[in-house]
């Protein structure tokens, strides 16, 4: 398994994966007049909602020849798919949709493209729920956290008022609170 891959893994989080991230950046800005540049990519369901025809229409518009673009649809096409854990490996089935995985030294690889010539340059983005801005300060995650731990002692309130145990409040603290103050 790739060593930054964090999903999945056992021992391994999103906070481990925010905190790679973070300080891979803030590593490389300790360089004299340097500056990092992250692209972040929302593939969210995105090869799910392909249609591969009008997607070889495109590319074949972008100018890919024909034998590329029938490859791509050949590939991306009736896929057989099994996922190999260590030993274990599942049964295979058969996708034309989902976005397909491949290992270092597989033998596939392929090509993304990106419709258009430009990418949206944007001041803040939401990383695994971390809120990360341009220059690097926490004021907007802060502000969403404290607003999002706000909203829910609004609840935690009106419970008090139910009137339930204090054990049941505590828990419920815990559950919705402070897990978002501590993450």
């Amino acid at each position: 398994m790739d060593p930054l891959q964090f999903a999945h893994r056992r021992n391994c989080s999103m906070d481990d994966a925010i905190t790679i991230t973070l300080h891979l950046a803030l590593t490389h800005l300790d360089n004299k007049d340097s500056y990092a540049q992250m692209l972040f990519i929302d593939f969210n369901s995105a090869f799910n909602t392909i249609i591969l025809q009008h997607l070889i229409e495109k590319l074949s518009l972008l100018g890919l020849n024909t034998s590329l673009c029938n490859w791509i649809l050949d590939f991306l096409t009736g896929r057989p798919q099994s996922v190999r854990l260590g030993n274990s490996i599942s049964s295979t089935t058969t996708h034309s949709t989902g976005a397909p995985f491949i290992q270092k030294g597989g033998e596939h690889r392929v090509a993304m493209f990106i419709d258009g010539s430009s990418v949206e340059i944007i001041k803040s983005t939401k990383f695994l729920g971390v809120h990360l801005v341009e220059n690097l300060t926490w004021s907007l995650n802060t502000s969403s956290i404290s607003k999002k731990a706000q909203q829910r002692l609004y609840f935690l309130r009106r419970l008090r008022k139910a009137p339930l145990p204090p054990p049941i409040l505590t828990m419920f603290y815990r559950g919705t609170i402070e897990s978002i103050l501590s993450s």
